[in-house]
């Protein structure tokens, strides 16, 4: 009978960790699907150049000229 109890609980076992297994997949398909979705719409905070450049090069107009 022990026999019997030891053989269906690894039966049982080793379905529960395949079923982990196919869960863990699924959710690291969606986080990847979701990231992908953010970083093409522009929510991931893409900034253009203008906005990177210090606040005194950015409202220059022309451009500076140094005498010879």
């Amino acid at each position: 009978m022990d026999c019997v109890i030891h053989i269906v609980l690894r039966v049982m076992m080793r379905r529960s960790i395949c079923r982990l297994q196919e869960v863990v997949g699924m959710a690291a398909e969606i986080g990847t699907a979701l990231f992908v979705a953010v970083r093409v719409s522009g929510l991931a905070g893409r900034r253009r150049r203008s906005q990177l450049a210090p606040p005194l090069l950015r409202h220059t107009t022309t451009p500076r000229r140094w005498p010879p």
